[in-house]
């Protein structure tokens, strides 16, 4: 494995200093848990130029998150929330084939697409009239992406730090709606691509934004109990700009764009 160049992994260093300081500075709390089920939808677009790689493909993603309290600072609710989430789907490939004497042809096939995530999360929220409240994000992301290309394998790492606003509106004691956007902390972040059978390692830039819309539903809100569950439906699109590589044992990657669409049902339970 090649030592990341200096500043390739930017955002993970600014956002974890950030939460370190969190950290150090904050009672925190446990106080909710959930679990969600839903599909994925991806398109895949290489920056090949005369030879256009796409691909295109749905599959199933399971969810959970643990979710807390840390306090308040300067009139704003401070909440915590450590999200995992997997997918695995079959990805339909239109590009082409290549030959050991460097030749192609068109090509078309079902590649294998797996992908592993965690990303930890603080929400700032401050009411501004009744049942209305405005947050300011910050997050801290780690990706693991694998795809299978039968001709050999790849796998792409990314590590992200992310920012932005949302609001969220409490139309009633039982629903409520949340729309968030989160962009990058300072730019394109570090990426690392590898392709074990090609002798290929290589850092790589990225770019990743997100955007969130959430319709919740409190069956016991308008009961007197002391727990509180909700149901959650939950539409979630995010964008990744992956950079080319420097060539690297003869092979270059090009660079790509990778769009996924996911809606998501969840339960949760506060206590």
């Amino acid at each position: 494995m090649k030592k990341p160049k200096s500043g390739v992994w930017l955002d993970g260093i600014l956002g974890g200093a950030l939460w370190a300081c969190a950290c150090a500075a904050m009672a925190w709390t446990l106080d909710g848990a959930s679990l969600g089920v839903g599909l994925t939808q991806q398109r895949w677009h290489e920056h090949t130029g005369t030879l256009p790689v796409t691909e295109s493909g749905q599959g199933p993603v399971l969810m959970w998150s643990l979710q807390g309290q840390a306090g308040t600072v300067a009139g704003a609710t401070l909440r915590w929330q450590l999200t995992g989430q997997g997918q695995q789907w079959g990805s339909d490939y239109t590009g082409f084939k290549q030959y050991p004497d460097g030749s192609t042809q068109p090509w078309q096939q079902t590649n294998d697409w797996r992908s592993a995530q965690l990303m930890a999360q603080m929400d700032a929220a401050w009411p501004i009239r009744p049942g209305w409240q405005l947050e300011l994000s910050g997050a801290v992301q780690a990706q693991k992406q694998w795809r299978d290309l039968h001709q050999y394998r790849e796998h792409m790492r990314q590590q992200n730090a992310l920012w932005g606003v949302g609001l969220q509106w409490q139309a009633t004691p039982q629903w409520r709606w949340r729309v968030q956007a989160l962009e990058p902390l300072s730019g394109a972040s570090g990426a690392r691509l590898s392709a074990p059978s090609l002798g290929f390692d290589a850092d790589i830039q990225a770019r990743t934004s997100m955007r969130s819309l959430e319709l919740a539903w409190q069956p016991e809100a308008s009961s007197p109990t002391t727990g509180r569950s909700e149901w959650v439906l939950r539409w979630q699109a995010v964008r990744t700009q992956w950079g080319a590589s420097p060539e690297v044992n003869g092979h270059v990657f090009p660079g790509a764009q990778q769009q996924q669409r996911t809606l998501t049902l969840g339960w949760v339970q506060r206590w």
